[in-house]
């Protein structure tokens, strides 16, 4: 087991030493995108925090659950509801091992097209073309000597747009470690290795080359101690992102390579959860909050992000319903 960690250490740090390229030029970059309703809630952080779809943050934070699952999640915007963005997930742990399948799906259903990219608003004679991002993800992960999770996850994407077709390969890999009666947790994390391929159209044609995934590291902590009456939880995580902008210089794009997600959740009482969050040095501006009912056999987590720009403010909301099955939950949350 100690080989199979190692070789996934040294196949994430070969990846890193490689040159990168920007990669936020298609629907790949959704890649980066919070894809569960708690961790959005929490202003992204996601090193050491439970929640569906670990597999996009995390994938080691499976290790805190002990039933089998099924998640499903759905985001829409306030502004534009031609988004459609659903998620599924089945969790299934076997003794000492847990195994996951995951699925997301973005579509837009009106995109209107100036020349290749619009710059402005849309007019009566621009195009309008359907867009779609999909994704699923295999996660296998095993518990060592109960403090310590380790996962892997390889997963199969794809971006089209108008008649342009491009795939791609992702891999994610975590480890969790398990302190002060799991109190203090402590995450890393390796997400978004793999290469895109070319765009292809109907009749074999390419556009560009291809291009490196939204590669990033996170490494971060989860604290939680009860005072009181109430359970306190504080989440901190440190997000770089491995990205290179070749028109731009050594200061701006280390100021987009990282971030730093930070969350609030306060529980008055074992069924409910109440959370806050930001992701700070962000290019953008966006407070999160968010509510979490936990039953014995049903989660029910909503969360909305409010995004600040300079001409409007958005609203987006994302909700998520989880239901156990098995032996009765003993999750650390």
């Amino acid at each position: 087991m100690k080989k199979i960690i190692i070789l996934i250490i040294v196949i994430i740090f070969a990846s890193f030493a490689e040159v990168s390229d920007w990669a936020a030029r298609s629907g790949f970059q959704l890649l980066s995108v919070s894809s569960s309703a708690k961790r959005t809630a929490l202003g992204g952080a996601g090193a050491a925090v439970s929640s569906d779809f670990s597999v996009y943050s995390n994938p080691a934070n499976y290790g805190n659950d002990t039933t089998y699952r099924l998640s499903f999640e759905h985001l829409w915007r306030i502004k534009h509801t031609d988004l459609n963005v659903n998620r599924f997930e089945i969790f299934m742990p076997v003794k000492n091992v847990f195994l996951t399948l995951s699925a997301q799906n973005h579509t837009i259903s009106d995109i209107y097209i100036r020349d290749i990219f619009p710059e402005n608003p849309p007019t009566a004679n621009d195009l309008s073309a359907d867009w779609q991002f999909s994704q699923i993800s295999f996660v296998a992960g095993q518990h060592r000597a109960k403090k310590f999770d380790w996962a892997f996850s390889v997963g199969f994407a794809f971006d089209k747009f108008l008649d342009e077709i491009a795939y791609a390969f992702v891999m994610n890999g975590g480890f969790l470690w398990k302190l002060l009666d799991d109190d203090l947790r402590l995450g890393l994390a390796f997400n978004n290795f793999g290469n895109t391929t070319p765009m292809i159209n109907e009749n074999g044609e390419k556009w560009g080359d291809g291009e490196k995934l939204p590669t990033s590291i996170r490494g971060g902590a989860n604290f939680s101690k009860d005072i009181k009456s109430l359970n306190l939880g504080v989440s901190l995580d440190l997000l770089y992102w491995h990205l290179f902008d070749p028109q731009e210089g050594r200061t701006a794009n280390f100021g987009k390579r990282l971030q730093v997600p930070l969350g609030l959740e306060i529980s008055p009482a074992n069924f409910i959860a109440i959370r806050t969050g930001k992701t700070l040095l962000a290019d953008y501006n966006v407070v999160n909050f968010g509510i979490g009912i936990n039953t014995k056999f049903i989660d029910f987590d909503i969360s909305t992000a409010i995004n600040k720009y300079e001409t409007s403010v958005e609203l987006e909301w994302i909700a998520g319903i989880s239901l156990a099955f098995g032996s009765a939950r003993n999750k650390q949350e």
